[in-house]
């Protein structure tokens, strides 16, 4: 006979059924963790027809748990750790997903989106931190493509809650789009030694080239994949088509010599007139007094106006500086002057082709004109106490992350975010 049999034939069956009832509670309480993490995907399409393109009208749309991705104006697209989701752009706080995609244990490490273009519909794709690309269909949400691709060792999710630092600057997977470049649209995904190019609407690989392992900081132009290689000791642009990956040329700072200390000749490049912060690039500053404009051939060039000022941006063919409480704009190849207002501004936080956006003092939205000057809006953003750290724009769109005063990278999200929902939506 066997222990529980004896317990059994000792015991009243009620007190037996109870331990029966007890251990079952037991097994299912481990083993629905057990299933929760078991390595796999997950998969939710959409139930509902693909949302309308929004109206830009000017306000706020939402305030948000996270950062997004801005898709054909019908959708914004956010991605966290383990998770991908769309919703519609113009939808409140709080609305369920329209579609989404989960991973385990791989973390999202980058993601790009591509609207419809002719006869090509919208695509977003994710790189995986265990190497797989994934394309999804915007329209659905379902997957179009995958392939295998080479990672970098530091590929992990670095987001925090937001995943604003995924979403909008990573430097491993980047897009060239259509309707910016003029040219067909391309995702680049680069590894530790390897870079490849894929069609993102097909998945048909264009071109792979290798590179050595001292390579880093990479971006696209507005037609061209960039890579910094240190060369012989010294850090040189080498700049590829985008459509076909050959060498379109290499470039150095003009005042490097032979007798350049190791510090000047491991010079720092920041990217400017990026549609993110290192994807469709229009050039890049060195010493900060030196601005530099990369063509669609991969020829650079130096940009005569663009100068040292954190608060200088590029609106087309505007250069807009803030100085002394007035907000100023330039003509980009001569910097004579176009226009000028008074504008009580704390910083300039992004332009577009032809709008200039500012936070003021009382931390409301300014929406400037480019070529006139002119305000076009003010939004009065929630909340108060609060800084910017990034904000992302497109098709009239503006996306502002809020932190608070005083917060610190190494503080926890509780103590570094400006509360539950610190990512605003508006438009003006």
């Amino acid at each position: 006979m066997t222990i529980f049999a004896r317990a059994a034939a000792r015991a009243p069956w009620w007190v037996w059924a109870a331990v029966v009832a007890a251990v079952l509670a037991v097994v299912s309480c481990i083993s629905v963790p057990l299933l929760v993490l078991r390595p796999g995907s997950r998969l939710s399409t959409a139930e509902v027809p693909y949302p309308a393109p929004a109206a830009a009208s000017v306000g706020v749309v939402a305030q948000l748990r996270a950062a997004p991705l801005i898709l054909d104006r019908r959708l914004r697209v956010f991605a966290t750790h383990n998770d991908v989701w769309a919703e519609p752009l113009a939808a409140p706080e709080g609305t369920d997903s329209y579609w989404s995609y989960h991973r385990w244990p791989a973390e999202v490490v980058g993601i790009v989106a591509f609207g419809a273009a002719d006869a090509a519909p919208p695509v977003v794709v994710v790189k995986w931190s265990d190497g797989l690309l994934v394309a999804l269909h915007a329209e659905r949400g379902d997957i179009a493509w995958t392939t295998r691709v080479q990672t970098k060792d530091s590929d992990e999710y670095w987001g925090r809650r937001t995943g604003t630092r995924t979403v909008y600057g990573d430097e491993t997977l980047f897009s060239l789009y259509s309707a910016r470049s003029g040219s067909s649209p391309v995702v680049i995904s680069s590894g530790d030694t390897k870079v490849d190019a894929f069609d993102p609407i097909s998945g048909r690989q264009l071109w792979s080239v290798d590179l050595p392992t001292c390579h880093g900081v990479d971006w696209t132009g507005e037609q061209v994949f960039a890579t910094i290689l240190c060369s012989d000791g010294v850090h040189t642009i080498h700049l590829y088509d985008a459509g076909t990956g050959r060498p379109a040329g290499t470039w150095v700072p003009p005042w490097l010599s032979a007798s350049s200390t190791s510090a000047e000749r491991s010079w720092i490049r920041w990217l400017t007139a990026c549609r993110t912060e290192s994807s469709e690039c229009q050039g890049f500053q060195v010493r900060r007094e030196e601005t530099w404009r990369i063509h669609a051939d991969g020829s650079v060039a130096k940009e005569p106006v663009v100068s040292s000022d954190i608060d200088d941006r590029i609106a087309g063919d505007v250069v807009v500086r803030r100085t002394d409480g007035r907000l100023t704009g330039l003509r980009r190849d001569t910097g004579d002057q176009m226009w000028q207002i008074p504008l009580d501004s704390r910083r300039v936080i992004a332009a577009d082709a032809g709008t200039v956006y500012l936070l003021t003092s009382a931390n409301d939205l300014a929406c400037v004109d480019g070529r006139t000057g002119t305000v076009r809006a003010t939004v009065q953003l929630p909340g108060a106490g609060w800084n910017a750290y990034s904000m992302y724009v497109t098709d009239g769109f503006v996306v502002i992350e809020r932190v608070n005063p005083d917060a610190r990278e190494r503080d926890g999200d509780r103590s570094y975010y400006y509360g539950s929902r610190p990512v605003v939506l508006a438009t003006c």
